[in-house]
């Protein structure tokens, strides 16, 4: 029986009180064990997981199928560009490969994932360049066009396409020889990181060779990043709240809009029933990426993750969409001032 304090030899513990506390005490070593059955499990699971598979490689060695290979890896390519990893992936690829073709692109990758500056061993690594291939390397398979000059009905010679060759290129990796310059890749974000003291006065005068100025303003926070005005002021708007890096992509992102012929389409920019907003900003977001990474620029984290599931399975308009990418990263790049070629640190 309990005693309480006021009770004679009180006060004692009442044995109910007792198995209570034992009962506590024994369902807490039962949790403490359980937990540690369970990180025992995790670790467990964590040494047995397997390594990160690496990128899939596809070689054309075989000279007898080399040109039906090389269409079919093509194709499942251009399938598998409907994700924003994959997306980002390409986009990291025709920032290194802008003068190839989106196919070419896709065949570098997919030959030599890790592949940085690719030409031909004669004319650019042994004559422009000064490097000597190295014994042993394989070649990367890329397509090069087949022209002919035939004569036409008034006498003069026209060129024709008649076909498409399979040409070895090398990744510099594949040579030895004087270095090829260095270009420094800066991770930014909003809020961090420092363009090229260039990439805004070079992004600026071709947009405005266009026709447009361009105001540097501090938007309001949680408003647009840039915008671009056509007739009649026809001037590209950027705040200046951000970092210059980002800045500068914007730049580039306004200057894509531009350059694809965007701003004569304006009616055609919503979401509505056949409204080309979303395609417009994929286009002009990966012409800016690609514009980012000619100058050193990396975004922090995935830049396109919205873009996952956009063409719905489409490979026909995710091929449409890249090769208008790239025209216009390649009519953006070869308009600015030419440097030697680099590769990313």
């Amino acid at each position: 029986m309990c005693r309480a304090t006021t009770d004679p030899g009180g006060p004692r513990r009442c044995s109910g009180d007792t198995r209570a506390a034992y009962s506590h005490s024994a369902h807490a070593v039962e949790v403490l064990e359980e937990a540690e059955a369970v990180l025992k499990t995790a670790l467990a699971d964590t040494a047995a997981a397997p390594a990160p598979t690496p990128p899939k490689t596809v070689s054309f060695a075989d000279k007898t199928t080399r040109v039906e290979d090389i269409r079919r890896e093509i194709d499942d390519a251009i399938a598998n560009l409907n994700t924003g990893e994959q997306w980002q992936d390409w986009l990291h690829y025709a920032s290194q490969f802008h003068h190839y073709s989106l196919q070419n692109q896709l065949l570098i990758k997919m030959q030599r994932p890790d592949a940085t500056f690719v030409g031909g061993l004669k004319k650019v690594w042994n004559k422009k360049f000064n490097r000597n291939l190295v014994a042993g390397s394989k070649a990367i398979w890329v397509r090069a066009p087949q022209i002919v000059k035939k004569k036409k009905a008034d006498g003069t010679d026209e060129e024709v396409l008649v076909g498409w060759l399979s040409v070895p290129v090398y990744d510099v990796g594949d040579t030895t020889g004087p270095p090829l310059p260095q270009r420094p890749e800066v991770t930014y974000t909003r809020e961090t990181g420092e363009a090229p003291p260039e990439m805004h006065t070079e992004l600026e005068k071709l947009i405005n060779a266009h026709g447009y100025t361009v105001e540097r303003v501090e938007l309001p926070e949680g408003g647009p990043e840039g915008y671009t005005q056509d007739k009649p002021t026809k001037k590209v708007v950027v705040s200046t709240r951000y970092s210059s890096a980002h800045v500068g992509v914007v730049l580039a992102h306004e200057l894509a809009h531009i350059q694809m012929g965007h701003m004569e389409r304006h009616h055609d920019y919503h979401s509505g029933p056949g409204g080309q907003r979303p395609t417009m900003e994929v286009e002009a977001e990966s012409v800016a990426y690609v514009i980012g990474r000619h100058y050193g620029l990396k975004p922090g984290g995935s830049a396109f993750a919205y873009i996952d599931g956009w063409a719905k399975g489409d490979p026909k308009k995710v091929q449409e969409t890249a090769d208008r990418v790239n025209k216009a990263c390649k009519a953006i790049i070869g308009a600015l001032p030419q440097t030697a070629p680099a590769v990313v640190k």
